[in-house]
């Protein structure tokens, strides 16, 4: 059977093995064999991870000498020396996904706003002082101050536009887009996440904030509500179409664009992420099957 290695660059929390397990069981099953490694434990000279944790008999067993077939990229994107070479060493070694130039691009908030202008709120970069006046540019009275790199919602304040409230440098300030809701699927603040293999959306669903807050990130404390990816509107058809012709030189990939909805229905970017988690939460356990499957079939054709 085909072997994937999902690439790690730190340790796994105890939760993050736990919810993981059931696919891992259902994916052999089904011909597909996923273990996991570190990129401190690739031994470049013989192109082999010197060990790897893989789930059988209901439990997890490290593994040695192991030559995948397939890396499944989950490391960390910044890296310090000597762990980014090595990363590259894997991905020139493996085939591989995603891609590292892929996942610069979705990564870098900057440089994703720069790909995805047309389809974001105004963003400026703010490098020292003399650049604050840029965010009076912005047209909403609240904005969004966000540093340049990070996930789950961290390291994000909403503030008045005028408030002396700032970040290290570099950072980001982003306009507020105000959200009341998208049609029956969700009333008030809520982002909504389209998840991609290759050119096809294969799973979507809203997340709602925590009452009172407007960050509704997982790790926040949001909730998810499920919708069919198979009845997205057009307007975020359009935007998938459009990022599929921006990466179509990158030739297998997987990953997430996060959206919102303003008061006239118009879908905006929020970010792009390129390392989405694909472990099911509870709300998502309806559709628990296709999705494994979808995953399935996307490594068995790599």
């Amino acid at each position: 059977m085909k072997t994937i290695l999902t690439l790690y660059s730190q340790p796994f929390p105890p939760k993050m093995l736990r919810v993981s397990q059931d696919f891992y069981a259902y994916a052999k099953k089904n011909g597909l064999i996923i273990c996991r490694g570190f990129i401190i434990d690739f031994d470049s000279k013989n192109n082999a991870f010197k060990k790897a944790l893989f789930f059988e008999n209901k439990k997890w067993v490290w593994k040695e000498n192991i030559k995948p077939d397939f890396i499944h990229d989950r490391s960390l994107h910044y890296l310090k020396e000597p762990n980014l070479s090595m990363k590259k060493t894997i991905e020139a070694t493996f085939p591989f996904f995603n891609n590292i130039e892929l996942s610069e691009i979705m990564t870098n908030k900057w440089v994703t706003y720069k790909n995805f202008r047309r389809f974001s709120p105004k963003l400026v970069k703010i490098t020292k002082d003399t650049e604050l006046k840029k965010i009076q540019t912005l047209s909403s009275d609240r904005i969004i101050l966000k540093p340049v790199h990070g996930s789950g919602g961290m390291g994000i304040k909403i503030i008045d536009k005028n408030s002396a409230s700032k970040m290290p440098y570099p950072f980001l300030a982003q306009e507020l887009i105000e959200t009341t809701g998208y049609k029956n699927w969700v009333k008030g603040a809520h982002d909504f996440r389209v998840m991609m293999i290759n050119d096809r959306p294969f799973h979507a669903f809203l997340r709602i904030p925590p009452k009172g807050k407007l960050i509704a990130n997982l790790s926040q404390g949001g909730k998810i509500k499920l919708i069919d990816p198979n009845k997205l509107p057009k307007s975020i058809h359009d935007i998938l179409k459009y990022a599929s012709a921006k990466f179509s030189k990158f030739n297998r990939k997987m990953y997430a664009i996060d959206f919102i909805f303003d008061k006239n229905e118009r879908p905006w970017i929020i970010e792009l992420n390129s390392r989405p988690g694909i472990a099911l939460e509870k709300e998502e356990l309806p559709v628990r099957i296709d999705y494994y499957n979808n995953l399935i079939n996307f490594y068995l054709s790599l």
